[in-house]
């Protein structure tokens, strides 16, 4: 009985010891998934910060060529 008593009980040590690595991996898992989602949002917002960027560059390439034809062609025909 005795040797029965001593199992059990350092089978519930052995359980919490597990327990507590469980619960440390847990928390380690947590900060892990934690750090990759603040790592997404921030390739997520470089990644819209560069397409906001090629849109305006092409927009104000757009403006440069619509302005270098209006001057080329437009105004010298409307005289």
């Amino acid at each position: 009985m005795l040797v029965h008593m001593s199992f059990l009980l350092l089978t519930e040590e052995a359980m919490m010891k597990m327990k507590c690595r469980m619960a440390v991996h847990g928390l380690a898992l947590r900060s892990i998934w934690t750090l990759q989602a603040i790592l997404k949002f921030v390739l997520l917002k470089d990644f819209i910060y560069l397409q906001v960027a090629r849109i305006s560059e092409m927009i104000n390439n757009f403006t440069l060529l619509y302005a270098n034809l209006f001057e080329r062609i437009i105004l010298p025909n409307l005289h």
